[in-house]
């Protein structure tokens, strides 16, 4: 089992095109992780946004589903169960692509 690597005749600025291309993407994600949380932390209030939506860090956004991480399973179900509609049409409001939004265990 072995990985091919496929390098285009045309030098290395593809590649270079192509990973600032990623990056710009990468960013633009997380500006709009970054005006969701926000929202967030408007909608609820402060004190309930750091007892339960501090911990919420973003996963990525793979197709049309964008995944957000919790700590612990506790967290992750009891977040998904009390916030999950709202979490989500903040992501469809900053990225039409969204979809649905899956709540994950883990780390960033």
């Amino acid at each position: 089992m072995g990985i091919n690597l496929e390098i285009n005749s045309s030098g290395q600025g593809g590649a270079a095109l192509q990973t600032s291309m990623i990056w710009n993407e990468e960013a633009r994600l997380a500006e709009q992780w970054g005006r969701v949380r926000a929202r967030l932390q408007a909608e609820v209030g402060e004190v309930e946004y750091r007892t339960w939506l501090k911990q919420v860090s973003f996963g990525g956004v793979a197709g049309d589903e964008a995944v957000v991480l919790l700590p612990t399973r506790f967290l992750r179900d009891w977040v998904n169960k009390e916030y999950g509609e709202l979490i989500a049409s903040f992501w469809q409001a900053e990225n039409p692509g969204v979809k649905r939004v899956e709540f994950r265990t883990g780390a960033p």
